[in-house]
């Protein structure tokens, strides 16, 4: 489909050790032999120390170049890979001779936009590889590799199968057959009819919208001028939250990055909850409420004359009793964590308890996700086609095939739509426009 070769920069711009400059297209491999004055083709995916020159035959620098022969590449095209010096220089020059030599600049996402139309991956593995880029944890991370390597996919094309046996055998019985389908096939449309409707709703479950990235969020709440504040400066390492001896001095929750062994999060502190007139402060507690709400971990942090905390079902959760320095842990917090916020005393047993669970939460993330509003979309639309016919699709018998033939297909057209087999442009324009240029 493609005529025309392309080049740009494939790592993050910048000064760096190594910087990758990949060149894809019919003109590849003649533009790495100008690149490196030799005339033989080069060994596929043999990377081979090379001198590089400019075109008017200036050295630019010394480099490792790679060549991958089509259709075995990213692409499915000829690729040549240079990893240069990560000089900004040394690879704006590069990519200036390869230019002169019959490449041009991509646009935004073009090189995953070739694999796709030269059938290396399908549309949810394509969108998969900007989920992957985009990731802000290992969980987010590990979704979109199992996404990239097919795992949506197969799910979805499960679905597409079933529905299609479902159309093919009603329209066997509308157009040749002359017999009644037996009770036996009947009630395997229905079984499978069934079964396709839950596989939606389950993919549908499966989706976390803006919280895609999975960043755990862990949440500090407790009664008033219990230390949730000096705790929260302690774990992230410097003075975020104003700390003060005075009932009520958060009154809005704070939101910091926290990074615990590798490990991303969003560590929030909240207002004291308690019984309070002023409006203010009940707004404040009214976002700790909600705040908690949304939390993946909390944090409830006691001291000597605090209640016993409600601990929410289905949160993560972290027990802590603060002011060590001034006070003797009671009986009933036998299991909290004992620390001294303000003289910094056993931070790091509670840092180590906070890791230990976000590493378990790493790998608790169900087997297959979608990733993207617009797979939810297609998904949802095609199980609302399945729905309308659901009247008609019983254990014993199926009423008004024709209509029902005609909803499962539109409900296969959406699924074609999600594989990228019947996608618009504008469809595509709008995904790959998100990526960054060099993928």
């Amino acid at each position: 489909m493609f005529n025309d070769t392309i080049v740009a920069q494939a790592t993050p711009q910048g000064l760096g050790g190594v910087s990758i400059v990949r060149v894809s297209g019919p003109k590849a491999i003649d533009i790495g032999k100008r690149l490196t004055r030799k005339s033989r083709t080069p060994k596929a995916k043999t990377p081979t120390l090379h001198s590089i020159y400019s075109r008017q035959n200036i050295k630019i620098d010394q480099a490792l170049v790679t060549y991958f022969n089509a259709p075995h590449s990213y692409t499915g095209e000829d690729i040549i890979e240079v990893a240069c010096h990560g000089n900004p220089l040394i690879v704006q020059e590069i990519i200036k001779t390869a230019c002169k030599n019959g490449a041009r600049s991509p646009n935004p996402g073009e090189f995953t936009m070739r694999s796709f139309i030269n059938g290396k991956m399908d549309l949810i593995q394509a969108e998969a590889v900007a989920s992957l880029i985009e990731s802000k944890s290992l969980t987010a991370a590990n979704i979109s590799n199992e996404v990239l390597s097919g795992s949506l996919s197969r799910a979805i094309k499960n679905i597409k199968k079933n529905l299609i046996f479902l159309v093919s055998t009603i329209e066997y019985e509308i157009d040749i057959s002359e017999e009644s389908t037996t009770k036996k096939t009947t009630g395997t449309m229905y079984k499978t009819y069934k079964n396709s409707c839950l596989h939606c709703e389950k993919l549908l479950e499966n989706y976390y919208g803006d919280d895609m990235f999975l960043i755990p969020r862990i949440v500090i709440t407790g009664e008033p001028n219990v230390g949730k504040s000096t705790i929260l400066n302690r774990l992230v390492g410097e003075d975020r939250a104003i700390v003060n001896s005075k009932k009520g001095t958060t009154r809005d929750s704070i939101d910091v990055h926290l990074s615990i062994g590798k490990t991303q999060a969003i560590l929030v502190d909240t207002a004291g909850i308690r019984s309070s007139k002023d409006e203010i402060e009940i707004e404040g507690i009214k976002r700790a409420k909600g705040a908690v709400d949304k939390a993946d971990i909390v944090i409830y942090v006691v001291t000597k004359d605090s209640n016993h905390p409600h601990f929410k079902d289905g949160k993560d959760h972290l027990f802590v009793f603060n002011k060590t320095d001034l006070y003797e842990k009671p009986k009933r917090f036998d299991k909290a964590i004992g620390v001294s916020a303000t003289k910094n005393k056993n931070i790091h047993k509670l840092k180590r308890a906070l890791s230990t669970l976000l590493k378990s939460r790493e790998g608790s993330h169900r087997d297959v996700l979608i990733t993207t509003q617009r797979q939810f979309d297609c998904i949802q639309r095609c199980l609302n086609f399945l729905k309308g016919i659901e009247t008609f699709i019983l254990k014993d018998h199926i009423y008004e095939p024709e209509i029902v033939s005609l909803d499962i297909r539109e409900g296969i057209k959406e699924l074609d739509v999600l594989l990228g087999k019947t996608t618009t442009d504008d469809i595509l324009r709008n995904i790959f426009s998100n990526f960054c240029v060099g993928k």
